[in-house]
């Protein structure tokens, strides 16, 4: 299994992957995988968002629900539009 954290970046590497007023230079270890938080970000365009479940099945259930819940996000965004109802 790879791991989820970037295990170096220097300062020649700031023009592609952008700047952050706060990185630790420690990795927080979560379970058996570790994570670099960056904070501070001047134009943030994504996110992580980490899913754990005690099942594959449980774990591919959340998954299609944030997906599900995403799309419609996205939806409302591109139609300018809420339709209420059930």
């Amino acid at each position: 299994m790879s791991s989820p954290h970037v295990p170096h970046i220097s300062c020649s590497d700031s023009g592609t992957v952008g700047s952050a007023s706060l990185m630790p230079s420690s990795f927080v270890l979560l379970i058996t995988h570790r994570y670099t938080f960056v904070e501070g970000v001047a134009n943030p365009r994504s996110v992580t968002i980490l899913i754990k479940g005690p099942s594959d099945y449980v774990i591919a259930q959340i998954k299609e629900a944030v997906r599900d819940g995403l799309r419609a996000v996205k939806n409302v965004l591109d139609d300018k539009a809420v339709v209420p109802g059930r």
